[in-house]
């Protein structure tokens, strides 16, 4: 939803019908890097201080965050990132339909 002229946000119903908002935040500078995941104003998952790129993504609701490792500009060639991006195929492939997933 974006209300006239506002922020663009999401929201997801939950189970018992009530409206929930998710929200990702994410960041880095020199010698710290954090991801954050909320679902209805309670972080669900976070990391900080990793020390390699990555793409998180999380299905809300009672799921897992997963952690996919992705090559850095050094050292990323074509293959590189065929080899990184495999397995986030093969984990949307069992993401349902209609999903909401936080990335």
């Amino acid at each position: 939803d974006r209300p006239g002229g506002g922020w663009w946000w999401e929201r997801t119903n939950t189970p018992d019908g009530v409206l929930s908002k998710v929200t990702v935040l994410c960041g880095a500078t020199p010698g710290r890097h954090f991801v954050q995941f909320f679902e209805g104003g309670t972080e669900v998952y976070e990391e900080s201080d990793f020390d390699v790129a990555a793409l998180f993504v999380k299905v809300a609701g009672a799921h897992s965050a997963r952690r996919f490792s992705m090559p850095t500009a050094e050292h990323c060639d074509e293959e590189a990132l065929r080899e990184a991006v495999a397995p986030v195929h093969f984990w949307v492939n069992g993401v349902a339909p209609g999903s909401l997933v936080l990335v």
